[in-house]
């Protein structure tokens, strides 16, 4: 038996509100760490580290960043130093240049229809 508290995908989703559907995705894509079978039973457990996963994947696309953009912090994870940080700061850095560049985008956009408004 296990020493430590485990669930199945089911209870993972209800905990986390993330579908069955995208827990698999993330795991196929490699940004949420495959779960172990219980060998007794077959069933796939997954853990609190899971849960912590899956927080940390909503919180990174609240930020607007995609799977793929993911997957390089992911391999980042558990790793600290000078080199890491550069890296992590690079791929923060590339979200944050996009995200500026669709703040201008919207600002020209909103300009655009002030000066429609106006016209009418």
């Amino acid at each position: 038996m296990l020493a430590y508290q485990t669930m199945r995908i089911s209870e993972l989703a209800k905990r986390t509100g993330v579908g069955i559907g995208m827990i698999r995705y993330y795991e196929k894509h490699g940004i949420l760490t495959p779960a172990e079978r219980r060998v007794e039973d077959g069933y796939r457990f997954f853990t609190e580290t899971h849960v912590r996963e899956l927080e940390y994947i909503k919180a990174m696309q609240g930020l607007g960043f995609t799977v793929e953009e993911m997957k390089p912090l992911k391999a980042l994870e558990g790793r600290s130093g000078p080199e890491t940080s550069a890296s992590k700061r690079v791929l923060l850095k590339k979200r944050l240049d996009a995200v500026e560049q669709q703040i201008a985008c919207l600002e020209g956009i909103r300009t655009e229809l002030r000066k429609q408004i106006e016209q009418l």
